[in-house]
């Protein structure tokens, strides 16, 4: 059924929401066995990042630290963290300096297909773990934020591009454009449940099996899914593994495979 009342009927549906959203938002709960909607209530999922992409000029920085690389794994020596910079998410704002502390990835996109530069401009990007229910408070709504929100992740987000620059002389000024995005950008954007970035937790007491399972059948007869959550892990990377679960579930769907009453989503006793 769509927003303005118009439905269509048909005997299969391919849900590419993720689980949480599918089951939890779109359907309602007395058509799910029960046993099913609290496996799926209680599954844990993967945390969620902060990420900052700039485009930059890059005749004003030195990129020198990609030359052999596409991909950087820092985090600043702990002899170097300053008093009250801890980082705890529960708290009204984090300290800038705190979140900057962190284990960070920094990425030159497109240097392993010779595309890292064009006409003189790259595009680098950032990323570090973030807690969801942190920003959860600027959600208004679907795309709806607080007035407050954009200024607190811009400055969230100089901080991290601080703590970088002596590793890529130059990049605070040779940002030509900068976006930023949050827990909340992830989950409005992306589509993905609490902004997880990959699926369901890969935490080892929620995730022991040897082989990834498939998660395409469901308990409701026609109803498939694909995605990232289609399998119980991303055997092949999150992309070319949902592209995977969407020519199986298009099989299914054409071949009208019967419900599943085996519950296999990671974590479940």
């Amino acid at each position: 059924m769509f927003k303005d009342g118009t439905q269509i009927d048909s005997s299969s549906v391919i849900s590419n929401a993720d689980y949480k959203t599918a089951f939890l938002k779109l359907m309602d709960p007395k058509t799910i066995p029960p046993e099913w909607y609290e496996a799926i209530s209680s599954a844990r999922q993967t945390g969620s990042i902060f990420q900052v992409c700039l485009g930059v000029d890059t005749g004003k920085a030195d990129l020198l630290a990609f030359k052999k690389v596409s991909r950087l794994i820092y985090r600043r020596d702990g002899t170097n963290v300053q008093e009250g910079e801890t980082l705890d998410w529960n708290v009204q704002e984090i300290d800038p300096k705190a979140l900057a502390s962190q284990e960070l990835e920094v990425s030159l996109w497109g240097k392993d297909w010779g595309m890292a530069s064009s006409e003189g401009k790259a595009v680098l990007v950032i990323r570090t773990e973030a807690e969801y229910h942190h920003f959860g408070k600027y959600r208004l709504g679907w795309r709806q934020r607080s007035p407050e929100y954009q200024e607190y992740k811009t400055r969230l987000a100089h901080a991290l591009i601080r703590e970088i620059s002596h590793l890529i002389p130059g990049i605070e000024k040779a940002i030509m454009v900068m976006d930023v995005a949050t827990p909340l950008t992830f989950e409005d954007q992306g589509g993905r449940s609490g902004g997880a970035v990959a699926g369901w937790s890969w935490d080892y007491e929620d995730f022991r099996d040897d082989q990834p399972k498939e998660l395409i059948g469901t308990p409701i007869n026609g109803l498939y899914m694909a995605g990232y959550q289609a399998f119980s892990a991303l055997f092949m990377g999150g992309v070319p593994t949902a592209m995977e679960s969407g020519k199986r579930a298009a099989k299914a769907a054409l071949e009208g495979a019967p419900p599943t009453e085996k519950i296999l989503i990671p974590g479940v006793k």
